[in-house]
């Protein structure tokens, strides 16, 4: 078993990489339905992995990170037209905000993020929702303590606020140690980060790889399960790992400024 778990962040038209252009995110989405895929919850991937049985063919989990606006003013309508489901991770202590959240490079556009009252009305509309912290840090920079606050008080928040389990997490940035993921393994059912490459049947739950909605053209989605798609995602996570050790993707913040979000 083999599945693409796709992850975007924001929708829309801005010069930026998280952000999926409005036209390029409707050619994704009629490329995974002529190419027949069926979206699955996160939740559904991870309890066949746990209990090691396989997906339905054609299976593809559609993810989206911080939890931006778009996923609620134009994203949700064009993923329900095609039948398609999602997982969206949420910054607790961030919603209703912005993305301004301490370590956030300053080159990132700043834009709005989902509001309890649209994550709700996304929850009843059967959108999934996973933990993603209270405010983006990454973790193994913090102590232990305040990694397990920030990674727990945000399952809590969603539990509370949509009424779901919220047993999947997101690592802020993809990054983690033995220590986080291991308090992770002890509260949540499954992980995912930010290493490119496909789901299979021996996949560690709690470390999911996925594949960056940036490095995915339309013309490369029928072929998402070839040997050529596979050398691919392993040249690009080459080429990311190498910058992103030259430039990594967060400003290193002091504990304080973190707790006092």
């Amino acid at each position: 078993m083999k599945v693409p778990v796709i992850t975007y962040h924001a929708v829309g038209n801005v010069a930026s990489p998280l952000w999926t252009p409005i036209d390029v995110f409707e050619a994704h989405l009629t490329a995974f339905a002529q190419s027949g895929y069926r979206t699955v919850t996160l939740a559904d991937l991870v309890a066949r992995l746990h209990r090691g049985e396989p997906l339905p063919e054609n299976s593809l989990v559609i993810t989206f990170d911080d939890g931006y606006e778009s996923v609620y003013t134009d994203a949700w309508r064009r993923l329900r037209s095609h039948g398609f489901g999602a997982t969206v991770f949420l910054i607790s202590d961030y919603c209703g905000r912005d993305n301004r959240w301490s370590g956030q490079p300053d080159s990132v556009p700043v834009a709005p993020l989902l509001k309890w009252e649209q994550v709700k009305a996304l929850a009843a509309e059967g959108c999934e929702f996973g933990a993603h912290t209270r405010s983006h840090p990454s973790l193994p920079t913090l102590p232990l303590e305040a990694a397990v606050a920030e990674i727990l008080t945000s399952q809590q928040d969603i539990q509370v606020r949509t009424g779901q389990a919220a047993r999947i997490f997101a690592y802020p940035y993809g990054v983690t140690n033995s220590a986080v993921t291991e308090m992770v393994r002890q509260h949540f059912d499954g992980a995912v980060g930010t290493d490119l490459d496909l789901v299979q049947t021996h996949t560690n739950p709690y470390l999911l790889a996925r594949i960056d909605a940036y490095y995915l053209s339309a013309s490369w989605i029928p072929r998402m399960h070839s040997s050529l798609f596979q050398h691919y995602l392993g040249m690009r996570q080459k080429l990311r790992s190498v910058r992103r050790y030259l430039y990594p993707d967060w400003q290193i913040v002091q504990t304080e400024d973190i707790a006092n979000v």
